[in-house]
């Protein structure tokens, strides 16, 4: 530090002393630091001045702190009120060519050749060498007196800032994390400190303050390294920050499995390919592991789990909603299950026809009033009507007139038959059964 700079006693740290050496350099030393012999030391008190409080000592040959602080404080009082130092009393100022004073060590001639003159007072520094100063000391020390008096520093201590230290931490993805942050932060001081803010990058997650300590939730199925930056406050007008770097580890996101609509006719198998609209975010290979049939569907059936595919058979002749309900599996222990629309399309069944039997008496004529109609079924429920006749006779069947049929049979009988089932048959003449 150059000769002439100055400190201000009431900055120091409790632990700290400024040190004037004897070529007048000022440093800022720690309390118990060996110095050289003829260094001059000055000590905060308990109430931070520099006149009244300040401790000054000087190192003499055994490295002993000596205490001056009295006589320094009489020559600059003396200064200040405008005084030759060189005329005070005799302990501070001996005879030319003596010995001590009552400082601790050889007092300098009070002969003032070579002396600096101080501009204030026109006075020399003499009187501070006699103490053992040298001219630099001295004037150094009365430079560091007017620069402490001129900002008139109200004595308090130095606040300390804390010390915010990193914090590591770990949690499952999509989980949030309490963390304590100030459990291993520090204040040299013994200050409450309190977290004032703190930031993560938003595609990595949040983090709020709960309670004096961070909450970090992950944003959703993220995982990898989070980067909270946090920074804390002892109240005092100190501040520090620090770092958590949180790991989220990555937790096995089950499958999604998307509902299905399809169609299909009556009586027709049909392949579903359902997983081709569900999805894993981990990018697991996905398998169908169960499928059925709803027991409330409408319309019945067999599936099959075929290829990774759903093969469903509908019940025969059944038309309607048939309800598949199937489950995937990542492989990783996710699942999911989805639904099967199928719209089974109802397609027209043939109608079944029965035989019919008769008895006419020979040159007879019947009418027969029960339709044929009535013993024959459809499977779709539809009405029945005849709309053709056949005979093993060739040219048998006339063309219908008004929808109704005459045929001629084998034996020479005749049916007369309408639409809608009912007839007459006249009988040949003969003794016999024919089949119309």
């Amino acid at each position: 530090m150059a000769k002439g700079s100055l400190f201000s006693i009431a900055s120091l740290a409790v632990n700290q002393m400024i040190v004037i050496d004897k070529n007048g350099d000022i440093k800022i030393a720690t309390i118990g630091e060996k110095l050289p012999e003829g260094s001059v030391v000055i000590q905060r008190g308990d109430e931070a001045g520099f006149n009244n409080e300040a401790t000054t000592q000087l190192v003499d040959q055994n490295n002993e702190l000596q205490d001056v602080t009295d006589d320094v404080a009489q020559l600059l009082a003396a200064l200040e009120e405008g005084q030759d130092p060189t005329q005070l009393d005799e302990e501070l100022a001996p005879a030319a060519g003596g010995s001590n004073g009552s400082a601790p060590t050889d007092s300098a001639s009070i002969d003032r050749v070579g002396s600096e003159i101080i501009a204030s007072t026109n006075f020399s520094t003499t009187g501070f060498e006699s103490l053992g100063f040298s001219q630099t000391q001295s004037l150094a020390l009365i430079n560091l007196n007017r620069s402490n008096a001129n900002a008139n520093v109200e004595a308090a201590d130095k606040n300390s800032d804390p010390k915010a230290q990193n914090d590591t931490i770990s949690v499952d993805e999509d989980t949030s994390v309490t963390i304590d942050v100030l459990s291993n932060d520090s204040d040299k001081d013994g200050d409450t400190l309190t977290i004032v803010s703190a930031t993560v990058p938003l595609e990595q997650g949040s983090v709020e303050i709960v309670g004096g300590k961070l909450v970090f939730t992950p944003a959703e199925n993220y995982n990898g390294q989070a980067n909270i930056e946090y920074t804390i406050s002892d109240g005092q007008g100190g501040s520090d920050t620090a770092k958590v770097t949180v790991t989220v580890n990555p937790v096995n996101d089950a499958p999604v499995a998307k509902n299905d609509a399809i169609s299909t006719n009556e009586d027709t198998t049909i392949t579903i390919d359902v997983l081709k609209n569900d999805s894993d975010l981990d990018g697991d290979t996905l398998t169908i592991t169960n499928a059925f049939v709803s027991k409330n569907s409408d319309v019945q059936g067999t599936v099959e789990i075929v290829d990774g595919e759903l093969k469903f058979t509908p019940a025969t002749n059944s038309h309607g909603t048939a309800t598949i309900q199937y489950t995937i599996s990542d492989g990783n222990g996710g699942t999911d299950t989805a639904t099967v629309i199928v719209s089974v399309d109802a397609v027209n069944d043939a109608p079944e026809g029965e035989s019919d039997t008769a008895k006419a008496v020979e040159g007879s004529t019947i009418t027969v009033t029960k339709s044929v109609l009535s013993n024959d079924s459809d499977v779709d429920g539809d009405k029945l009507s005849v709309v053709g006749v056949n005979s093993s006779k060739a040219d048998a069947v006339t063309e219908p007139s008004n929808g109704t049929y005459t045929i001629e049979t084998e034996l020479g009988g005749t049916v007369v038959m309408k639409s809608d089932g009912t007839y007459t048959y006249t009988a040949p003449v003969v003794t016999s059964s024919e089949t119309v």
